[in-house]
């Protein structure tokens, strides 16, 4: 009986915590859209653009890339916020599921552990 039930913990409901794990890992990536926030990084806040208008070095052309610059500079900044935001949330994930995979490891160990300290503890010595 404890043989199967070892089995089972070591073996299915393993793969199953490790399977639980990466899933939430995948949530987290997900969630804050890292991937394609690192690829629209300098992108045009809200694409937000202006086209040029007149010639190349018209006022309201160097006003238009004026323009353009500063979008692409606010949505770097607004990305890389979420980014960084999105970066502590995946490392905190990361953490929690280790730890929970580490305590499922533990888990049929940590009861006979602390019942074998009781008894020691108890017995006076």
């Amino acid at each position: 009986m404890i043989s199967a039930y070892l089995t089972w913990h070591y073996g299915a409901a393993l793969r199953s915590a490790f399977t639980i794990a990466g899933n939430f890992i995948a949530f987290a990536l997900h969630l804050f859209s890292i991937r394609e926030l690192m690829g629209s990084l300098f992108a045009p806040w809200r694409r937000i653009t202006e086209q040029p208008e007149g010639g190349m070095f018209s006022s309201a052309a160097l006003m238009a890339i004026w323009d353009n610059a500063l979008s692409r500079v606010l949505g770097a900044i607004a990305r890389t916020v979420l980014l960084s935001m999105g970066a502590i949330f995946l490392a905190g994930t990361v953490v929690l599921a280790v730890a929970i995979v580490v305590l499922w490891i533990l888990g049929p160990i940590i009861p006979v552990t602390f019942t074998a300290l009781g008894l020691i503890f108890l017995i006076p010595g």
